[in-house]
């Protein structure tokens, strides 16, 4: 099973509120803020409520397309972290990128294995 990590529940409140600031002073439905935010619109709630913390994407979206600012730890985190110097937004990957350019190590594995089958899919996400 996973680590979890530990996520700042002042910085899900600080973030939460900004999100949801936003959507009241500009009137946005659910459904035209979950677009923008490429999240499903049953999300924005949680959000809004300050219940579940954003994702990555999630809170570059907010800060590329609706120029909000969050504070974290001295740091400060806008759409400048997002947007390179030609003003347009750059892609914010949803995985890491695989290495496949050096050996791959399979851990956990047991010893005794002395073929791994490993399969790849690709399929255009958009």
């Amino acid at each position: 099973m996973p680590k979890r990590c530990y996520i700042d529940p002042e910085f899900t409140r600080h973030v939460c509120a900004e999100i949801d600031a936003y959507i009241s002073r500009n009137d946005l439905t659910d459904v035209e803020a979950a677009r923008i935010l490429g999240v499903r619109k049953q999300m924005i709630k949680p959000y809004r409520q300050g219940l579940t913390m954003p994702g990555t994407q999630v809170i570059a979206r907010a800060c590329v397309y609706w120029n909000l600012r969050f504070s974290y730890q001295g740091f400060e985190i806008s759409a400048n972290n997002f947007v390179p110097s030609n003003g347009l937004p750059q892609a914010v990957p949803d995985q890491l990128k695989l290495p496949f350019d050096e050996p791959l190590e399979f851990r956990g594995v047991s010893s005794s294995i002395r073929d791994i089958e490993l399969t790849i899919s690709f399929r255009r996400v958009s």
